[in-house]
């Protein structure tokens, strides 16, 4: 038989300590959000938290952090599935510059075989003080970002303020916010727009404020 220590130092077999997690609830969403937002809010100088970014109207991010990068965070507890995960990776891996799936250890293994090898893994296990998360897979810089699908974040002003503080605003205040998208990927390179769509993600001022 094998024995463990549990939180109070005493020893239990495996088996005590599977049958002790059952008893546990389920994890939902909120136990995985309140755990991820302490997490990414606690440092000092934390990059800026949004919670639910919508991305070219075919998705919400759970998560999105603002910082020298832009980072999304995909949610999947206990009481969720795996269904719309493809579909989520399709949209997430055209914007961000790092994606972590947050995933319950019960949904883990088989999540691990749908996400690109770049997205990394942040396990959540229920535990009896809360849930804890676990780094599994430190998630790796995107190098496929999609130039269009970036724009989409930007409103039809962002997008003008753009490219106006490059000189490319000749002709450009009359067009419509796909035109200003059309011109900001056929004139700025994807490095300079990535930091671009950045800044002007983080002077917006109509964001909710994240709090755990």
């Amino acid at each position: 038989m094998t024995l463990e220590l549990d939180i109070a130092g005493r020893f239990v077999s495996a088996t005590d300590r599977a049958a002790a997690r059952r008893r546990l609830p389920a994890t939902s969403d909120v136990d995985l959000r309140v755990a991820l937002l302490r997490k990414l809010t606690a440092p000092a100088g934390a990059p800026m938290v949004i919670e639910e970014m919508a991305i070219a109207g075919e998705a919400r991010v759970d998560v999105a952090t603002i910082g020298d990068h832009l980072r999304g965070f995909e949610i999947k507890s206990e009481r969720d599935t795996l269904r719309r995960l493809p579909s989520q990776i399709r949209v997430y891996s055209r914007v961000f510059d790092y994606v972590t799936l947050v995933v319950s250890d019960r949904h883990a293994e088989q999540a691990k075989g749908i996400i690109p090898e770049w997205w990394g893994v942040l396990e959540a296990r229920r535990t009896r003080s809360g849930v804890a998360l676990t780094r599994r897979v430190r998630p790796r810089k995107n190098r496929h970002v999609d130039p269009w699908y970036l724009t989409s974040l930007l409103w039809r002003d962002e997008a003008l303020r753009v490219l106006t503080d490059r000189g490319l605003d000749r002709g450009m205040r009359s067009k419509n916010g796909l035109q200003l998208r059309e011109a900001l990927v056929e004139s700025v390179p994807t490095s300079a727009l990535r930091a671009a769509v950045r800044e002007s993600l983080r002077l917006r001022r109509d964001w909710r404020p994240a709090t755990p």
